[in-house]
């Protein structure tokens, strides 16, 4: 069985999530997708952030009218969970469970400081294969994407960051391309910041969001605004 996690703070989720959703378990014949919300963002401003268990609540009703809810499973893990939410406790856990299947892991291109992450390498050992969604770079191939990795990692290091020589060590091991997929998106420029802050200035978000999930917020935070 092939089961991918998707982790992420879901600030609101929209229209460009539940695209990555299908896209990636018609691409790679996911038979489980986990949709896991985070408690507590590490990386996140605390500016504007949706109570957890509200945003878990706008997951499970964004996803009733997808063709492939029948594999999405909503997990409130790392909302449960004491510790922060980072991503190497969430694989560990579901590691565990699926101890005999291939397990996926679903992440941003915009998340691409893997030697930031908090056991990064553990991480690395426990997935099969990593799902990058191409929202900003347009990767040509595989090959595309590692350059892009050595990129911002060696910009990083001109800004006098200690290097880290195990990932580097790890970019350029012959195995590394093959845990890697990429998953193409259509262009579509919507994340869950844009959403809000025309959210603020009272504007439309139609079609951005699930109908349902937009009344909810416009009448709980912004009073109608669109």
């Amino acid at each position: 069985m092939r089961v991918s996690l998707f982790s992420g703070t879901f600030n609101l989720i929209h229209i460009g999530h539940l695209l990555v959703i299908n896209l990636a378990i018609e691409k790679f014949l996911i038979d489980i997708l986990y949709i896991i919300p985070n408690k507590i963002p590490v990386h996140k401003k605390k500016d504007f952030i949706l109570p957890p268990k509200l945003r878990l609540k706008l997951i499970q009703i964004s996803i009733k009218e997808l063709k492939y809810k029948d594999k999405i499973i909503v997990s409130d893990f790392e909302i449960k969970n004491k510790l922060s939410s980072f991503s190497y406790y969430t694989v560990k856990n579901f590691r565990e469970i699926y101890r005999n299947d291939e397990l996926y892991f679903l992440i941003g291109d915009d998340s691409l400081v893997f030697y930031k992450w908090f056991n990064f390498n553990e991480i690395f050992n426990l997935i099969d294969k990593f799902i990058i969604i191409d929202r900003y770079y347009k990767y040509e191939n595989k090959q595309d994407f590692i350059n892009k990795i050595s990129e911002i990692y060696n910009s990083d290091l001109f800004k006098n960051r200690e290097l880290n020589w195990e990932l580097y060590e790890l970019i350029n091991k012959s195995y590394f391309p093959d845990k890697i997929e990429i998953l193409g998106l259509p262009k579509i420029e919507i994340s869950s910041t844009y959403i809000i802050n025309r959210l603020k200035s009272g504007l439309s978000v139609d079609y951005m969001l699930n109908n349902q999930v937009k009344k909810i917020i416009e009448k709980r935070f912004f009073f109608g605004s669109s």
